[in-house]
C-alpha cells in the first residue's frame, strides 16, 4: 500500500477513536456514576488514537 493510502487510513481510525473516547467520556460525565467502564473505554480510545496519530506522524 502507498504512504497516502496508510496516512488516510490512520487519520480516519485517529478520528474515529477520538471521537469515541470524547462520546465514553461525555457518557460517564452526564451519565450513571456507578460504572466506571465507560471512563476505561473513553481513556483507552483516546490512547489508542494518540498512538495511530504518533505513528502517523513518523510514516511521513
Amino acid at each position: 500500500m502507498s504512504k497516502e493510502l496508510i496516512n488516510r487510513l490512520l487519520s480516519i481510525a485517529v478520528g474515529g477513536l477520538l471521537l469515541a473516547g470524547i462520546l465514553f467520556l461525555g457518557l460517564q460525565l452526564f451519565g450513571e456514576k456507578e460504572n466506571k467502564i465507560n471512563l476505561a473505554l473513553g481513556l483507552f480510545c483516546v490512547t489508542l488514537g494518540n498512538l495511530f496519530n504518533i505513528v502517523r506522524a513518523h510514516l511521513k
